[in-house]
């Protein structure tokens, strides 16, 4: 993104080698898909303990800022480990062939939040700057 005004709430596409994330600031969406076709959508909720993991993580009340940060952090933390996808959103998209077990995704999601936790939130994001976002329009 080039950072003017008109870049505010344009969808974004990170396109890694086995998916692509999909970011829809406006519509406060995030849509994982894969070559397959398979995808796994996200949208941020505003319940009690959704509002306490945001606070914990450095998010505020912020809970899109948070769910769209730990959806491309799946991704992101399996991209650095050589994976071309997260096991557990890989799970979720292809219901009946797992791509990991129930611990596999405990532990997966106990990494995402602790990555989370690190992230500078008023800064870029390291898939931002790194060699994998392509930008808009994007064929929703």
């Amino acid at each position: 993104m080039t950072g003017g005004e008109d870049d505010t709430f344009r969808p974004v596409q990170y396109v890694f080698p086995g998916c692509s994330v999909r970011v829809d600031d406006e519509a406060r969406y995030v849509e994982t898909r894969f070559a397959d076709g398979a995808e796994v959508g996200a949208t941020p909720n505003t319940d009690p303990h959704s509002l306490q993991t945001a606070a914990a993580l450095g998010y505020g009340q912020d809970t899109w800022a948070m769910s769209r940060d730990h959806e491309l952090c799946h991704t992101w933390l399996s991209h650095l480990e050589g994976r071309p996808w997260s096991p557990t959103l890989w799970r979720l998209g292809h219901p009946g062939h797992p791509a990991a077990d129930d611990d596999a995704v405990a532990a997966e999601e106990q990494r995402v939040l602790d990555f989370q936790r690190s992230l500078d939130k008023d800064g870029p994001r390291p898939w931002e700057t790194a060699d994998v976002p392509t930008t808009g329009p994007l064929p929703w």
